[in-house]
């Protein structure tokens, strides 16, 4: 019964540890292996063929679990409240991250089709007709993606643009500002 409780100890613990976001969830079963440690290790201090050395090793047990449970117990409020602001968080970055994937698949489909090597919101015609439908369909981490690029590329103007199948004249990053 003592390594029971031992384990239910460890688990308990264990799980107050995990950093996924999930407290409420182990913040509850932190109070069943609490509980699981306590009921054990009772058990093992009750028994009379054990000694008294054993005994308490029993007890102490039951205390370590008593106080898990009681930790476990004591922060359920606030980390209820953590854990539902923290899925909406993520449900809410999820979202964004499949609208940014499906924008930059359909800018994808757009600049490969028009041959253009460089992100498609970077690139307008040099006679000022930017590309107003492949813009519009960019999000916000699309634009910092280009104002990454063309802060990494800030000398070469047409670096990576493909040119105008009308026109010869290279395409240059549109100005963002």
């Amino acid at each position: 019964m003592r390594v029971i409780a031992l384990l239910a100890l460890l688990f308990g613990f264990m799980g107050l540890l995990l950093l996924d976001g999930q407290v409420f969830t182990h913040a509850v079963f932190g109070i069943i292996c609490g509980i699981a440690a306590v009921g054990s290790g009772l058990a093992s201090a009750r028994k009379d063929y054990s000694n008294e050395g054993r005994r308490w090793l029993g007890r102490i047990l039951a205390i370590l679990g008593a106080m898990l449970a009681l930790f476990c117990v004591t922060r359920l409020p606030s980390a209820y409240r953590f854990q539902i602001r923290f899925n909406e968080r993520s449900k809410k970055a999820r979202e964004i991250m499949d609208a940014t994937n499906r924008a930059e698949a359909e800018v994808a489909a757009v600049s490969v089709a028009g041959g253009a090597g460089a992100p498609a919101a970077a690139c307008a015609r040099t006679d000022g007709e930017s590309t107003g439908a492949q813009m519009a369909s960019t999000t916000r981490f699309e634009l910092t993606q280009v104002i990454t690029w063309m802060a990494l590329f800030p000398f070469v103007p047409s670096a990576g643009c493909a040119q105008h199948p009308e026109s010869k004249e290279p395409r240059v990053p549109t100005p963002l500002a």
